[in-house]
């Protein structure tokens, strides 16, 4: 973008600054406010939106039903995964529905993404799937017995479904 002299240079320097800062700082606390873990998906979201074009077909719902801590960067796997493999290996027709809320101290982890087997298997490397391996580790050392996680990937579409009692 600072090549190409965009106009959207400075706002994501600034984004990705504090995205940075976020990870330096803010993750060495086992919880962390809600509202700023939401900031930070929403910085997450505009920096990825950045290289899309048509992203129409892009939905990202947070919120919460009255103030609380959750621990750092929990959604991180999730939608990083949406959008790689959602909208990286897909030519054109990007499809992320993206939810992460909380209501009555149970937080929901939702996500679905058309993915495509053929252009992911000729991308394959040795890190594949590391993400939500340890997304997996890390429920079950936070929230033992109390989540439940589902993954699917049936026709080209991939849902990652997350019950936490807080």
């Amino acid at each position: 973008m600072a090549l190409q002299q965009s106009e959207h240079t400075a706002e994501s320097i600034l984004k990705l600054s504090s995205l940075l800062r976020y990870l330096l700082y803010d993750t060495r606390t086992a919880f962390n406010d809600f509202e700023k873990e939401k900031e930070l998906m929403l910085a997450y979201i505009d920096l990825e939106l950045l290289r899309i074009e048509n992203s129409t077909d892009l939905i990202f719902y947070i919120e919460a039903d009255k103030p609380c801590k959750i621990p750092p960067l929990l959604w991180l796997p999730i939608l990083e995964n949406a959008f790689k493999y959602g909208t990286r290996y897909i030519a054109e027709q990007y499809f992320i529905d993206f939810k992460f809320y909380i209501q009555q101290n149970i937080l929901y982890i939702f996500s679905k993404n058309k993915y495509s087997a053929t252009a992911i298997r000729a991308n394959q490397n040795k890190s594949r799937g590391i993400g939500l391996m340890n997304l997996q580790k890390r429920l079950d050392l936070l929230y033992p017995e109390k989540h439940v996680l589902k993954i699917n990937n049936e026709l080209e579409i991939f849902t990652i479904e997350i019950k936490i009692q807080l």
